[in-house]
């Protein structure tokens, strides 16, 4: 999943502290009454938004500007500032995580202006869509107030059902099932547009439809459904440059392998192995990852709950979380070793019905897992449900379940925290919840739901 080490110990730390000012109307210190003389100044800020990636030059205006002045943007460091005029600097924009953010001034004699809330970093979805023309379909969501906006469709081959974005937020890869192709692009984060990359789509394996990437972007592990065993997971190393998949092996694994998750270390790599028989469970393969050359080494698998689909690891790499795409419902809770990778069952909690439900997705900080459940189908059951994660066991308590859309596949939290958006197959929509950042809660968004069609299922998300 909402990827390099560093990230994730910034967003641990900053996430409840880095968007406090979120409601505050856009202004600026350092020119008002009781301001030090010489103070700087900020007023304008432009462009004010972009991609998460960050990258392009941006122009901050206002007073006092000194020769050594510096410019964070979310509390990150603008690079490269060239102080064109006392009025003026010129520098490089950060990446930051989605959300609206303070642009701030420094002079040398450590006196700063703030503009608050000036700047806003976009997320964009893309969402499979899993009936009509293969496509992705691609969605900016407002860091703001959640709102989505429609972006279009991007052509894939046929069967297009997994989809990851890397963790540098470069390139967006989707698994055609019906055409054993990987799809690649690259992002532009001005406006969310995909342009394919060089080589696209390459060849995978038999039913490919599950992808993962490693949190330092140089590898992507596949998912083969309809494989044998012994090539039912594919590793492929990513051309750096260029976003291009080159296919290093084929490796064993379990029947019908599906969702995919490495830890942030990226020590391990797991596949859900859906087994296709709820009666008699499924299982989670374990794999170790050598990011270097892209090879893995089979560890072992664990059974799990009834038919696991998604699967989510925990920011710290000791837990793994997996949905239930049963009857039975539910998501299982798994120990990671730390030395070998190998896993230890904790715990399967009951939900509610969901069936070809089961996407799962854990908040940057770790406190809190949410998982969807179609409700086997039937209209006015599709739900979110919300877990705190014990930190130090890895089990969880219940938050509470939140109503969606009919037919909720995949969930999805903004880089902020601040917004959790549902992919609803059976409904063809996106429902919108607003998200507690203390206790995980969720309430409807406003609006609480926008139409796609074409039976959205998985989705990717830039953060």
């Amino acid at each position: 999943m909402k990827k390099n080490t560093s990230v994730y110990l910034f967003l641990f730390f900053c996430v409840f502290s880095c968007n406090t000012k979120n409601t505050e109307s856009i202004k600026s210190i350092g020119d008002g009454v009781g301001a030090i003389a010489g103070a700087p100044t900020v007023t304008t800020v432009s462009p004010t938004s972009y991609g998460v990636k960050g990258g392009i030059p941006i122009t901050v205006t206002g007073t006092n500007f000194d020769a050594n002045s510096t410019v964070t943007v979310g509390g990150t460091t603008c690079t490269a500032p060239v102080i064109t005029v006392p009025t003026q600097i010129v520098c490089t924009l950060p990446y930051h995580f989605a959300s609206v953010v303070d642009v701030v001034v420094s002079n040398s004699g450590g006196i700063s202006g703030t503009l608050f809330n000036s700047f806003s970093y976009n997320s964009y979805l893309y969402v499979a869509n899993q009936s009509g023309s293969s496509a992705l379909t691609r969605l900016k969501a407002d860091s703001a107030t959640g709102v989505i906006t429609n972006l279009g469709t991007t052509s894939v081959p046929n069967g297009a059902y997994g989809v990851e974005v890397d963790s540098s937020n470069s390139w967006v890869y989707t698994a055609a099932v019906s055409t054993n192709q990987i799809a690649g692009f690259s992002i532009n984060h001005a406006t969310g547009g995909l342009t394919a990359v060089t080589g696209s789509p390459f060849t995978a394996g038999s039913g490919v439809n599950g992808v993962g990437i490693s949190k330092d972007s140089k590898c992507l592990i596949a998912s083969n459904w309809t494989a044998s065993a012994a090539t039912a997971v594919t590793s492929f190393s990513i051309n750096q440059s260029t976003g291009a998949l080159t296919k290093v092996a084929d490796y064993t694994g379990g029947t019908k392998p599906g969702g995919i998750g490495i830890d942030p270390q990226n020590r391990f790599a797991f596949v859900a192995n859906y087994a296709g028989d709820g009666a008699n469970g499924g299982d989670i393969s374990a794999y170790k990852l050598n990011t270097t050359n892209c090879t893995l080494v089979f560890v072992g698998s664990t059974l799990s709950g009834l038919s696991p689909d998604a699967i989510s690891v925990h920011p710290s790499g000791k837990f793994l979380y997996t949905g239930n795409a049963s009857l039975a419902g539910g998501i299982t809770a798994m120990s990671i070793d730390q030395s070998t990778g190998a896993l230890s069952l904790i715990a399967t909690y009951v939900t509610s019905d969901a069936r070809n439900g089961s996407g799962v997705e854990i908040d940057k900080t770790g406190s809190q897992v949410y998982t969807t459940a179609r409700g086997n189908g039937i209209a006015g059951q599709g739900k979110v449900w919300g877990y705190n994660i014990d930190p130090n066991s890895g089990t969880l308590s219940l938050v509470n379940n939140w109503a969606t859309n009919d037919g909720p596949n995949d969930v999805r939290i903004l880089g902020s925290g601040l917004f959790v958006f549902t992919a609803n197959t059976e409904s063809n929509t996106i429902t919108i919840l607003t998200r507690d950042l203390a206790t995980g809660n969720l309430n409807p968004g406003s609006p609480s739901s926008f139409t796609i069609g074409n039976s959205p299922g998985v989705m990717g998300i830039t953060f």
